[in-house]
């Protein structure tokens, strides 16, 4: 059995417009949502065996803060997780070792939102700014990982756990 959970970045900044795109930051909203994030998540039981996050800033803090809350996390840059598309996505999954049974992607918008519905069958229109999807698959192997072999275990976002 494998899981995989997908997280938008915070909530970023626009403030500087010289910045280039892959180092624009996060707000005081995404500063703020990113830890709540992950304090819900480690209530919620979160367990990880490998963290993956774009290389643009917003997405490295979000993942950073979300891993401070959750425990002992090391975060890994991976470049296809930059927009890439919902295949970059894919390409990255299928090369999980399969020792890894639960692995967290931290990216960007459409493709963690193409993902998770290509994933699941699911029709989520969007996720929003640090919101997080959980797939299960009945799977031993991340290579198997395909169109609809996924079932949505989890949709969560800030403004819905603030709700709880």
């Amino acid at each position: 059995m494998k899981t995989l959970y997908i997280l938008r970045h915070a909530k970023s900044s626009w403030k500087d417009f010289s910045l280039d795109d892959i180092d624009r930051p996060l707000n005081k909203r995404g500063k703020r949502d990113a830890p709540r994030m992950g304090a819900w998540l480690r209530d919620w039981g979160l367990q990880l065996d490998v963290v993956l996050s774009s290389p643009a800033k917003r997405a490295r803090k979000t993942a950073e803060k979300v891993c401070l809350e959750l425990g002992d996390y090391t975060v890994s840059k991976e470049q296809r997780l930059y927009f890439e598309n919902a295949g970059g996505m894919d390409g990255v999954i299928h090369d999980l070792p399969n020792s890894v049974n639960s692995a967290l992607l931290v990216g960007h918008n459409p493709e963690c939102t193409e993902t998770a519905n290509l994933l699941t069958g699911s029709n989520i229109y969007n996720i929003p700014t640090c919101g997080i999807v959980g797939i299960k698959f009945v799977l031993s192997i991340w290579q198997e990982v395909g169109p609809g072999s996924g079932e949505l275990i989890l949709f969560e976002y800030p403004k819905k756990i603030t709700s709880l």
